[in-house]
């Protein structure tokens, strides 16, 4: 992490694990040496999101060979900056230098923390200059506003596109995401800096609305009814971050993307989190408003399109957004919920609360607060791990998952393709439960971001009188 971040700090780096260095020429490369435990992946991108404040902006590459695989960790250099390093009782911050890693200095500190002031300063004219974010006139909006970092390059050329290109591939997703009109080719239209769409009809509200600009800034924003469906909300984010990262990587973008979400007018709307909720407007101190839930992040595009990254983004703003309206968390979907199969289905099957839940709301199977997952019938018997909402094999591969979880060990290439009619999973005897104490506690194993071969051993137990 010293090395990650002090190259995050000094203009950026690659680190290369699985090759031997020369023991008479320290940093000189000998032989490849190939790492063979494919947990070390995500234990890394682990540590690096818990260890490194604010969090690095890296791309990790494996390269399989022989005997095992090479792992290319790229670090860029950050607009967010300067990135403390807070583990093993050290809290500095670290620049890198030539061959090695040093600590900066107070005053490199405070140089970088005014480099990065200035820089913020200059983007908030150029998210003006792009009229972004967006701002509705009227109405609670769920908007998508992003912005590349500089240099900015046109990668949209009006005058070649297809406007039929601007529809992915799988018309589920623009369905979930609510903006089917706005990117429909017969919708859309040139305009001096890109292109755009819009639901515009002689007797209809403006309800759905894509700008795209010529270098990649783009907006995406749908209109909400005064009552918040939550769960709806957080499906339909997920789907409208998935297309603008498809829509980037089809133009080729290659820059980091300033990424600012946000519902605005929340004080024209009500909202209820589970099925025994009543309705509540948002929470206001005295002498306050909360006019807005808003979040911030910067992403290289390619990295948002892996499942892991980009349920961690949509989670954290949805946390906001609950939190907005007085609760902690947002559970379902992200924490508890309904589980999946590598095919994107549901498995009939629920999870949280110390347990899995069959449809019926039986318990089938004990999860105590170790992770150590064992039948209803025999907890000495160990049938799988539950790590980050992904439940895990003997070797950290995937069997089964939640909806939207953000866990390291989730597979890159997991799509949701069939959608439960209600986002709360069903448990017989009102709520989940608690964590259970663990009498056979084991170590869970390191997640390796691959799917197992096997499913999730679990058969249905009748229930206990």
């Amino acid at each position: 992490m010293k090395d990650l971040s002090g190259m995050a700090n000094g203009g950026g780096g690659v680190v290369i694990f699985g090759v031997g260095e020369d023991p008479e020429n320290q940093g000189a490369p000998e032989a490849i040496q190939p790492v063979t435990d494919r947990g070390i992946v995500g234990r890394l991108e682990d540590i690096a999101r818990t260890t490194v404040s604010p969090p690095l902006l890296m791309d990790l590459t494996v390269l399989d060979g022989s005997g095992g695989f090479v792992l290319i960790v790229e670090v860029l250099r950050s607009p967010l900056g300067p990135h403390m390093m807070e583990a093993y009782g050290d809290r500095r911050y670290h620049v890198r230098k030539g061959s090695r890693t040093v600590p900066m200095t107070e005053q490199q500190v405070r140089d970088a923390y005014a480099l990065a002031a200035r820089g913020r300063e200059h983007r908030e004219d150029l998210w003006e200059q792009h009229d972004l974010p967006f701002v509705p006139q009227t109405g609670a909006w769920l908007a998508i506003s992003a912005l590349p970092e500089e240099p900015l390059k046109d990668v949209l050329d009006p005058t070649s596109i297809s406007l039929e290109s601007f529809r992915h591939p799988d018309d589920q997703l623009a369905m979930e995401g609510h903006f089917y009109s706005a990117t429909a080719s017969t919708n859309l239209r040139i305009w001096a800096d890109g292109v755009y769409g819009d639901d515009s009809q002689r007797d209809t509200p403006l309800s759905e609305v894509f700008r795209l600009h010529r270098d990649g800034a783009a907006m995406l924003a749908v209109a909400q009814s005064t009552e918040l469906h939550l769960y709806s909300i957080a499906r339909a984010l997920n789907a409208q971050v998935a297309y603008l990262t498809w829509l980037w990587t089809e133009l080729g973008l290659d820059a980091l993307v300033e990424i600012h979400i946000a519902l605005e007018r929340l004080n024209q709307t009500i909202a209820a989190l589970g099925r025994f909720d009543e309705e509540r407007g948002p929470r206001q101190p005295p002498g306050t408003s909360v006019p807005s839930a808003q979040l911030r992040r910067v992403f290289l595009p390619w990295d948002l399109g892996r499942a892991s990254r980009r349920h961690l983004f949509v989670r954290d703003f949805c946390d906001r957004l609950v939190q907005a309206f007085g609760y902690p968390l947002m559970r379902i979907l992200f924490r508890e919920g309904w589980l999946y199969g590598r095919d994107g289905r549901p498995l009939s099957l629920s999870f949280g609360g110390g347990g899995v839940w069959s449809e019926s709301g039986d318990r089938v199977a004990l999860v105590p607060d170790s992770g150590r997952i064992a039948h209803f019938d025999g907890a000495d018997q160990t049938i799988g791990y539950a790590r980050d909402g992904v439940i895990l094999d003997e070797e950290g591969r995937a069997m089964a998952t939640l909806e939207m979880v953000p866990g390291v060990g989730l597979p890159d290439d997991f799509i949701q393709t069939t959608r439960t009619l209600e986002a709360v999973y069903r448990v017989a005897e009102g709520g989940p439960g608690t964590p259970l104490p663990d009498e056979f506690p084991a170590d869970l194993p390191d997640p390796v971001g691959e799917w197992s071969d096997e499913s999730l051993p679990l058969r249905i137990s009748p229930r206990p009188s």
